[in-house]
């Protein structure tokens, strides 16, 4: 009774992530498996082309005086790696992605963070004053920042005063 489209559609979805799987687990980015001399320091090293080719591209988009958001954005993965995190509430590992949005949601910056020893700019604020800091280097004088409470300090807002940028903060747990 339920036969016809709805199992070509199924078999459709499955043949399409079985080859987006495997285009994926065959996507090499450099060549060879040790890092040269230049990339020693560099986790990201071999996929550091990709995210530097979408940070260029989100660069160039277009920002006028208005409405930005900067919060953090987890990133789920399989596989091993370093940066990885554990959430107790999320049995799934996760990376961590500081991301700059507009009102609409479009991301126009982003920095992904490798390790707790991992600074941004203004290393004397802390990680969250100098995340915002340093992806708010590119928003136009008059806007508005929004941000969570794990980013303010009172640094912070003075820094953000002399950029002449509007901070506001979301108050929710």
């Amino acid at each position: 009774m339920y036969g016809g489209w709805y199992e070509v559609g199924f078999n459709l979805q499955h043949n399409v992530k079985r080859s987006i799987l495997t285009l994926r687990n065959a996507l090499h980015v450099v060549e060879g498996d040790s890092a040269p001399d230049s990339e020693k320091g560099n986790v990201l090293w071999k996929v550091q082309p990709m995210i530097d080719k979408v940070k260029d591209t989100c660069n160039k988009l277009e920002r006028v005086p208005g409405f930005y958001s900067i919060d953090e954005q987890m990133i789920p993965f399989t596989g091993r790696c370093k940066l990885r995190q554990v959430v107790k509430t999320n049995r799934d590992l996760l990376g961590k992605n500081f991301v700059m949005t507009t009102s609409e949601g479009l991301m126009l910056d982003f920095a992904i963070y490798e390790s707790a020893k991992t600074m941004f700019g203004e290393s004397n604020l802390g990680l969250g004053p100098s995340v915002i800091l340093s992806l708010a280097k590119s928003i136009p004088p008059g806007s508005c920042v929004y941000h969570d409470r794990y980013f303010t300090t009172v640094p912070l807002i003075e820094e953000m005063e002399k950029l002449n940028l509007l901070h506001r903060y979301n108050n929710a747990e």
